[in-house]
């Protein structure tokens, strides 16, 4: 516990904040550690919370550059009022348990104002819900930030300006003379009007490469001419004094050079979660098996799966004892919800080359700032979407709004492909039944294939997808069974023989519905194989 002090005496000895010590010289000026604890509320379902932690007396209070150390109980306190303040707001009630002025290691050591931050309870289930939780890790990350920042510069007695939210509703269209209109919104932070961005960075990637070094603008749309026949990767964030924000979803593009229309990829994808939550009166804890959740990006993941469950055993040790888990996944990266679902669609239908591919955001398309009519068809790329009712967040695939668009859509004869793991068992209340039988010609019982070998086969082709997780590509542990309404056909199957995908072709409009993520089938030249079947059946009196 006391390396990171030491080794960041000897980076800071030499230096204006640490001159009497032998070092490196670089200006260290604080040190922070930031840390879960242990213990858990009587009722074992109230929020434990924070607590912080400073060390005043030691040294007859004072660092040997002569800086009193009531900085860094200054600094202590702010971390966890803030912190309160915000997890409060995000997540509707949180609890400040402590602020200690006590002899701790990580606080006496360093030769600068430290602190350290309890940050919730890894003991407590109700905290453990949120530290589980991308979004939930994410606002008690932004929350510290915003503390050492106000920090740092009230020392240096200059203006704290809080980063930037990532851009939101990010669309690409093309215009009437040819040109790609890229557009997107600003993000508010309702609690930092600081925050508010003052320029953005559009980052683009030509055929797969890597993203340039961005271009910035002012306005919160640009235009600009693609090259025919190419694959365009786009990602915009967000500037102002304070940095750059983290990037919205990666969209793309493409351009055929003789087009025979376009057709619109719709990142569905939104979904960040924690593992499947066992919350009753008998067992409480989080089930990989049962859902893995969603996180961002690549991650380290778990331990292991948790093994006991029992609420009985609350605060026992051993293998017995609540929440403990076993070690299967130790040491293993798993991919998560990389926000690029979309370019794999794209790349996909590009690969067949009489179309022009576009993209959107799924806040875009709910928002109805997407003309559908203008597009031969739409490809819904949901992925692991569905709403989980996890920290009052809301990831249903077909909102009321979108059931609505596409209704219309489809009454203009306009072509639907839809896929993910949770389609039809997102849509189990009666009106959003009608909808799935109505215009996806779609019946599910919730339902999972009893097998998750073997391989899939449909439209001539035998294939396999992401079903186990890795550090590869997002898996879909639990594809769905989706049966054919009167009128449609099972145009796809599992290894079990159980119905993956329904086709139907209506007088009106067709429909392709995969109850699985596309982008999950393991081999890219299948992908393209299977994506060319599916729009030669969708779009067989457009071109084909």
């Amino acid at each position: 516990i006391n390396t990171r002090s030491l080794m960041t005496n000897w980076i800071g000895g030499g230096s204006c904040f640490m001159p009497g010590l032998d070092g490196l010289k670089v200006p260290v000026e604080m040190a922070l550690a930031v840390h879960s604890d242990a213990g858990y509320e009587s009722d074992g379902e109230s929020i434990h919370g924070s607590l912080a932690i400073a060390t005043t007396s030691y040294n007859d209070g004072f660092f040997a550059s002569g800086i009193s150390r009531q900085l860094s109980f200054s600094l202590a306190s702010s971390l966890l009022d803030n912190l309160t303040s915000d997890m409060t707001r995000f997540n509707g009630s949180w609890n400040r348990r402590y602020l200690w002025d006590k002899n701790y290691s990580e606080t006496r050591l360093p030769e600068i104002p430290s602190a350290i931050i309890e940050t919730l309870s890894h003991q407590s289930f109700p905290d453990m819900i949120v530290g589980q939780h991308p979004l939930g890790k994410f606002a008690i990350a932004r929350s510290i930030y915003k503390t050492l920042l106000r920090y740092v510069c009230s020392l240096h007695g200059t203006k704290a300006v809080v980063q930037p939210l990532a851009p939101s509703s990010f669309r690409l269209e093309l215009e009437n003379d040819g040109r790609l209109l890229l557009q997107w919104e600003a993000t508010p932070d309702q609690d930092e009007p600081s925050a508010m961005p003052t320029s953005f960075n559009i980052y683009t990637a030509v055929d797969g490469r890597g993203f340039d070094n961005g271009q910035n603008v002012s306005s919160s749309s640009a235009a600009m001419r693609l090259q025919p026949g190419v694959c365009y990767d786009f990602r915009i964030t967000a500037c102002n004094e304070g940095g750059e924000s983290f990037p919205t979803e990666t969209l793309s593009a493409y351009v055929a050079p003789d087009s025979w229309g376009k057709i619109l990829v719709v990142d569905g994808f939104e979904r960040l979660a924690a593992p499947a939550i066992v919350n009753n009166a008998d067992r409480q804890g989080f089930d990989i098996d049962a859902d893995e959740g969603v996180q961002w990006g690549i991650y380290p993941g778990w331990a292991g799966r948790q093994t006991a469950f029992a609420r009985n055993r609350m605060g026992k040790g051993g293998e017995n004892g609540l929440g403990y888990s076993d070690q299967s996944l130790t040491g293993v990266f798993l991919a998560g919800n990389d926000k690029a679902v979309a370019t794999e669609h794209v790349r996909a239908i590009a690969a067949m080359g009489p179309y022009s591919v576009l993209s959107c955001s799924l806040a875009a398309l709910r928002k109805g700032q997407m003309q559908l009519s203008d597009y031969l068809l739409v490809d819904l790329a949901f992925g692991l979407q569905k709403d989980d009712f996890q920290l009052s967040t809301y990831y249903k695939t077909f909102t009321p709004a979108v059931c609505q668009l596409l209704r219309d859509y489809t009454a203009q004869g306009g072509a639907i492909l839809a896929s993910g793991s949770y389609l039809g068992s997102d849509m189990q209340q009666s009106d959003e039944r009608q909808f799935m039988e109505e215009v996806l010609h779609v019946k599910s019982e919730a339902k999972r294939p009893t097998t998750t070998s073997g391989e899939m086969k449909g439209l001539g082709v035998s294939f396999a997808i992401h079903r186990q997780l890795d550090s590869v590509h997002y898996a879909a542990m639990h594809p769905e069974i989706l049966q054919p309404s009167a009128g449609a056909f099972c145009a796809m199957q599992y290894g079990d023989g159980t119905s993956a995908a329904v086709g139907f072709d209506g007088k009106t409009s067709r429909t392709f519905t995969m109850g699985f993520p596309f982008e999950c089938i393991e081999n890219r030249d299948t992908q393209r194989s299977l994506m060319q079947g599916i729009l030669k059946f969708l779009l067989k009196d457009k071109g084909l």
